[in-house]
């Protein structure tokens, strides 16, 4: 049932707040390495896409080939990691949550605010989503008070300058495996040229870049079936 706790001693979870690069490195180093105390095989923070309920085998970044592009397929940037526990999944909101900066007095938003269109938009997505049973610990996490708005089925736009994030229904990996789901929002991990990358700017450790040759020997991440992504070329 989308409705229950998940009892399988993980739960899903999805975040988006601008660029992947920079929110893959808050919920893979600051929050699973140093705040959950994990190790490096331990580590599920993974980039990729979410936010559209459209069906489709694959999703890409922009490619020579604009091949599943994934702004045009409604997707977002977006980071998937599972967690253990309500408490963990506290502490992952948290750490969302302090991500955001006050662009404006009271007006919160992502921090690469250069970046523009809903392919940035925020959004949290979780089991349930904003009717699920996880929504009062999204809301207990939200320290400044942003608007959170029930995203599934509506059209999202950016959330840039609005104080404003997205709820929506996230189910897991089961979810993500069907080929062709009603009106089921899944996450798409990016290529693997684009995992634990440096963010625009900030230059992160090759302790931190090696985390995508632990995860491909774990079996988190794979190879994906999409061209080569135009920050990967050259």
């Amino acid at each position: 049932s989308t409705g229950s706790r998940s009892t399988e001693g993980s739960i899903p979870l999805v975040v988006a707040n601008g660029c992947f690069w920079g929110r893959q490195h808050i919920f893979a180093h600051d929050l699973e390495l140093r705040t959950l105390n994990r190790t490096v095989q331990e580590v599920t923070a993974i980039a990729g896409y979410f936010g559209s309920s459209g069906g489709g085998k694959r999703v890409c970044y922009d490619n020579s080939k604009n091949a599943s592009v994934y702004s045009q397929l409604g997707h977002a940037e977006a980071v998937q990691l599972k967690v253990r526990s309500e408490a963990e999944l506290s502490a992952a909101l948290q750490k969302y949550f302090a991500s955001f900066v006050e662009l404006s007095p009271g007006v919160f938003g992502r921090e690469d605010y250069l970046d523009k269109g809903p392919q940035y938009r925020a959004i949290v997505g979780v089991p349930g989503g904003a009717k699920g049973p996880y929504m009062s610990i999204v809301r207990a996490a939200n320290l400044n008070n942003m608007t959170l708005v029930d995203g599934a089925g509506i059209k999202q736009t950016d959330t840039l300058g609005k104080s404003l994030i997205y709820v929506l229904p996230y189910n897991g990996e089961a979810t993500d495996l069907l080929l062709e789901p009603e009106q089921a929002y899944r996450f798409f991990q990016a290529e693997l040229c684009l995992q634990f990358h440096d963010n625009q700017t900030s230059t992160y450790p090759e302790a931190y870049h090696a985390l995508r040759q632990t995860l491909q020997a774990t079996g988190r991440l794979a190879a994906t079936k999409c061209p080569s992504p135009y920050p990967c070329e050259g």
